[in-house]
């Protein structure tokens, strides 16, 4: 479900972004735009983007390719996650069957984008503290701390999971004097342990005093207080969850309940993470859950599995009929839930984030220029997104830039494009003098920064719109009418 057809859907904005840092890796061996700048945001997951484009040469598949790897390997990596949890295995396998079929889940496995990486680093990290403070292997320790330091690296979002080691390692520190619990009093152990400390603290201060750290933006999110975003986040896991959204909340209690030492600390770094982003972040993406998303389903799986076993422990008809009662509650619940076992050629996001079909929308423009006989070399157009017409046209012809506020901001408006040169459009002016294609899709349109630009395309009827989940609208300026 993860690999059918990856191809088959368009790339939208934040993909195309990630995918000009994966040409630019193939090109130089680091993220150097065409514009001159490095760009090491989520460089991790560029780098195996990269990787991928050497592979195959197609730009979807290429670029996706490691997503949906490592979407795959999250379901295996989920299930040891739960049965260290809870070190029961029909608890695991239903929590694992969760993550396996949520269309959630398979659609972000499907994108050219770092989400799905960062919940298996986060995965993997959370498994090998566990298992650490289960067995007091110092390899384990090693590992859990590298996949947690490469968590915020893939994605500023990662840092819930070093959050939650170090919540987990309280029990730990409260029991035992730190250095007894986490170097075991070598003198080797002590070095590295401080030198990790002093590196965590000096990427620390550059984040917050410089925001220099590759991905890292934690000045915005601990400065600024947005609206409560709590209801609408809660909603929109409720549409994706139904019914079992309450079995997540109610298994999160039992698993504080029966497992606390490992549980609490996961709730507690989970309801930080969540007030962060639902109140000190002010932008609201609903893939900003996805690192706790897994979370979730491993609570939901708890609240009825968890509790069934321990009612069978009575063994008596009371106990039995209590868990055919928890086991057909659990498993009605699972018929409101957006989840499928049937692998699609495209998963929408629906309104997590805009998918229009630029990749169709470049074709048609591709079409109709050769058929007005203008040279690859001579093709212009007009946009909010350069960015497409390199991936989808070549290096050849011209760009322009039409400014564009992607967060609303009156504050935020660029001056020039993202990952690509072009010269920017500032009056109307200036666009009637330019022969080429405008094109934009509904959400470009509607913020676009100029408002005089604004409605003049509104007040013009588009050449061509092409159909999809949202639309695009391409205008001809300077060439014949389409026939």
């Amino acid at each position: 479900m993860r690999f059918y057809q990856l191809g088959a859907q368009s790339f939208w904005i934040d993909e195309a972004f990630s995918t000009a840092q994966a040409q630019a890796i193939v090109r130089h061996g680091y993220p150097l735009l065409e514009t001159g700048e490095v760009a090491w945001s989520y460089f991790p997951a560029h780098y195996l983007m990269a990787l991928g484009l050497v592979i195959t040469r197609n730009l979807e598949v290429g670029t996706r390719l490691f997503s949906a790897l490592a979407g795959t390997l999250a379901c295996l990596a989920f299930f040891h996650f739960n049965w260290q949890l809870t070190r029961s295995k029909v608890q695991a396998l239903a929590a694992t069957s969760l993550l396996s079929f949520s269309t959630y889940e398979i659609a972000w496995s499907r994108q050219a984008r770092g989400y799905v990486l960062l919940q298996l680093c986060g995965i993997f990290s959370m498994d090998l503290f566990i298992a650490f403070l289960r067995e007091k292997k110092t390899a384990k320790l090693a590992g859990a701390l590298v996949c947690a330091a490469l968590c915020p690296l893939v994605h500023p979002a990662g840092y819930v999971f070093p959050l939650a080691l170090l919540l987990l390692s309280l029990p730990e520190l409260w029991r035992r004097p730190a250095w007894r619990a986490w170097f075991q009093i070598t003198p080797t152990r002590k070095v590295v342990g401080l030198g990790l400390l002093l590196a965590l603290v000096g990427f620390w201060v550059i984040a917050q005093h410089t925001n220099a750290a590759p991905g890292v933006n934690m000045r915005q999110i601990l400065t600024h207080t947005a609206h409560n975003y709590s209801l609408t986040y809660m909603r929109f896991l409720h549409s994706i969850l139904g019914a079992l959204w309450w079995w997540c909340l109610f298994g999160a209690g039992l698993a504080a309940w029966y497992y606390p030492r490992h549980s609490i600390p996961l709730l507690g770094a989970a309801g930080i993470y969540f007030y962060l982003i639902a109140v000190r972040n002010p932008l609201m993406h609903y893939r900003y859950l996805l690192p706790i998303f897994p979370l979730l389903l491993c609570w939901g799986a708890t609240g009825g599995f968890v509790l069934a076993a321990h009612l069978l422990q009575r063994n008596n008809w009371w106990g039995r009929l209590g868990v055919v009662a928890i086991l057909m509650a659990f498993c009605c619940s699972l018929g409101s839930m957006d989840w499928n076992v049937r692998p699609f050629q495209k998963y929408y996001l629906g309104a997590t984030e805009p998918q229009p079909e630029w990749r169709a929308a470049y074709a048609h423009i591709k079409t109709d220029s050769s058929a007005h006989a203008v040279a690859p070399g001579e093709l212009v157009t007009i946009s909010a997104f350069p960015v497409f017409h390199d991936l989808y046209l070549g290096a050849k012809g011209q760009k322009y830039f039409l400014p564009v506020s992607l967060t609303g901001w009156p504050q935020d408006i660029p001056e020039r494009a993202s990952y690509s040169l072009a010269r920017t459009i500032h009056s109307v002016e200036e666009l009637m003098g330019l022969k080429g294609y405008v094109i934009l899709d509904e959400m470009g349109l509607a913020m676009l920064c100029n408002e005089t630009l604004r409605k003049y395309l509104q007040s013009r009827k588009p050449d061509f719109v092409i159909p999809g989940f949202y639309k695009i609208y391409i205008w001809k300026k300077g060439l014949p009418p389409s026939v």
